[in-house]
Order: structure tokens, then C-alpha cells, then sequence
């Protein structure tokens, strides 16, 4: 047997990088399936964070006394501060008072009267920590999220 056989045989014998080169080739995969999960599951914290704080607004503004049928600007802010210190978010854009909406409902049926609460955080920004989704036109995904509670205070 010549030389050169012998090399090659032994070649294909020899499955020692074969593991290592595995690994590179499903390593990208692999961290893509986890920065993926990771931003699904802060998407999910994020919808459940300003919910909750949409509710904890609405519940404080159902027990105060707003003008109806549209709150001054001072019982809106307070409302809206209200629902800007409840929101815990990971990351991200911060909450204000900009994406916060504060309206009274008005029911028909003869005199109109105010008989809800409701409030609306609205277009809020959430962004994937995943460079990919940049690639792919997600680089910001527009949240809102609403409560409504009975006004207290209804006529």
C-alpha cells in the first residue's frame, strides 16, 4: 500500500474535528432559538406590565371625582401618573404620559351621563433586543393595551 493511501485512509477514519465543525454549523440556529424565545417572553412581560397598569389607573379614576364629560387636564395628569408609576417594564422605551389616554364614557339613552372610566395606553414601542428583527421589519412593535371601570361618582 502506498503512502498516499494509507494517508487518506486514515483520514477518513479520523472523526476528531468532527464535533467541533457540528457545533459551528448549528451554533447560529441555536442562539437565534434563544434570543428569539428571550424576546417573545419580554413582549409577553411587556403586554401583561401595561395592562396591569391600565388597570391600576382605571381603578384610581374610577374613585375619584372627574369632571364629566371631559376631565381637566390636572385630574387627567394625576391619572396618568398613576398609571406611568405602575407600569414595571424590562428595557425599553420608557412609559409617559403621552401614550396614556384618560376618558369618561358616555352612555345614550335619553340624558347623556357619564358612566365609565376608561384608560388607554396606546401605541406604545417595544423593541426586540434581537438584531434579526431588523432584518425582518420588526424593529418596533406598536403595543396597546385599555381598561374600563365603572365611574364611582356617576350621576
Amino acid at each position: 500500500m502506498t503512502p498516499l493511501r494509507r494517508l487518506v485512509r486514515g483520514f477518513r477514519r479520523d472523526e476528531r474535528g468532527a464535533a467541533v465543525v457540528e457545533f459551528a454549523l448549528v451554533l447560529p440556529l441555536l442562539l437565534l432559538l434563544v434570543f428569539m424565545l428571550i424576546d417573545a417572553t419580554r413582549a409577553f412581560y411587556t403586554l401583561n406590565s401595561l395592562i396591569s397598569a391600565a388597570r391600576e389607573g382605571a381603578r384610581y379614576a374610577s374613585a375619584q371625582a372627574l369632571d364629566c364629560p371631559t376631565p381637566s387636564q390636572a385630574q387627567q395628569d394625576a391619572v396618568k401618573d398613576k398609571v406611568v408609576n405602575a407600569a414595571v417594564l424590562l428595557g425599553g422605551t420608557e412609559l409617559t404620559r403621552s401614550y396614556v389616554q384618560v376618558t369618561l364614557g358616555v352612555a345614550g339613552g335619553g340624558a347623556a351621563t357619564c358612566e365609565n372610566v376608561q384608560v388607554r395606553i396606546e401605541n406604545y414601542p417595544f423593541r426586540p433586543a434581537t438584531p434579526l428583527a431588523n432584518i425582518v421589519g420588526a424593529d418596533s412593535i406598536l403595543m396597546t393595551r385599555e381598561a374600563v371601570f365603572r365611574w364611582e361618582r356617576a350621576p
